[in-house]
């Protein structure tokens, strides 16, 4: 890489600043687990790295030179395709130095295009360092610079009205002890889903009507850490005494077994013994139930009196209730 960037024609001193810049850049790299020959630097990570100087304090002129040093380096081909373009860079530079008084940095996560692109605009006009991506393409390497990430997570893929849920629980362990995480949703939220969300690490979850009446205070709120009490998410262990479960389970593994199970084992109303489903099935999801979800078997006391001896696990009306609710599938009825 020097020898690239000594063959520009440079002078010696310009070439070590470069060279001590791109320095630091790479001890960045390194300390996040990337590729430390700028290889997988690409613009969301740039932005990043930009970021999380201005959280430190740095200057805009140090911030600037190292833009500056990533350019030259990039231009003389030390990195891959995927690596940030020149014009993005010049992006990156005049919104990060945009006001050097704003620099709470906010990550917009939703799959509708549209709502990224016009909350990240909307927050970047009103004072956040904003970068937004799709649910489904987090960043593992850089999710820990952000002070905030909004998550809309009333994304439908098959019969999950919140899958984008699914898609944050791979990745939570990442961050959620020192980044905050916000759910924005439509409509209603019943409690299970609360508790997806809860055991997901989310600590907030906001409706979508209240966000767009106050989208102009968002990033000031976001800033101040004044998010309304009212949408600060119950705890796990809260929702689940609630709900009348038990405290040691998880809804995520659980759910990845229920779906597995063909869609009209929970979208269809029929009888247990016309669904698409076979007796040893249904009685190894009731087992799974209990053991992972937490789902309590039945009351022994209705069964003291009776011939027949009280379930070891949850009965399947009450299985099946509980993964509706998860899944969204009554929220319109």
């Amino acid at each position: 890489m020097r020898s690239q960037i000594r063959g520009r024609h440079l002078s010696p001193a310009t070439v070590r600043a470069y060279e001590s810049d791109i320095s630091a850049v790479l001890g960045w790299c390194s300390d996040r687990g990337l590729d430390p020959a700028l290889r997988e630097l690409d613009a969301r990570r740039v932005f990043s790295y930009c970021l999380e100087l201005r959280r430190q304090g740095r200057s805009a002129a140090t911030i600037r030179r190292r833009l500056t040093a990533l350019r030259a380096a990039f231009e003389a081909g030390v990195s891959a395709d995927r690596a940030a373009s020149t014009a993005e860079l010049f992006d990156i530079e005049k919104r990060v130095l945009r006001d050097p008084s704003h620099h709470t940095g906010v990550l917009v996560l939703s799959d509708d295009p549209i709502t990224r692109a016009g909350l990240r605009v909307v927050l970047t006009d009103t004072g956040a360092l904003c970068w937004s991506d799709s649910v489904a393409s987090p960043d593992p390497a850089t999710m820990t610079v952000w002070d905030y990430i909004l998550v809309w997570v009333s994304t439908p893929v098959g019969i999950d009205r919140f899958s984008a849920i699914t898609q944050f629980t791979r990745i939570h362990s990442v961050l959620t002890t020192s980044v905050p995480v916000v759910a924005v949703y439509t409509g209603s939220l019943h409690p299970v889903v609360r508790l997806r969300l809860a055991e997901a690490g989310f600590r907030y979850a906001i409706p979508h009507d209240w966000l767009s009446a106050h989208l102009g205070q968002l990033s000031g709120l976001l800033s101040a850490a004044e998010l309304p009490a009212r949408f600060h998410l119950e705890t796990a262990f809260a929702l689940r005494q609630q709900l009348d479960l038990l405290l040691g389970g998880a809804l995520a593994p659980f759910l990845d077994e229920a779906m597995s199970l063909p869609p009209e084992a929970w979208t269809d109303s029929s009888p247990q013994e016309h669904l698409p489903l076979s007796r040893h099935g249904v009685r190894r999801l009731r087992r799974i139930a209990h053991e992972l979800a937490g789902i309590p078997a039945p009351d022994f006391g209705k069964y003291s009196a009776a011939v027949r001896r009280a379930p070891e696990w949850p009965e399947w009306v009450t299985v099946r209730t509980l993964v509706r609710s998860a899944l969204g599938i009554d929220a319109d009825r």
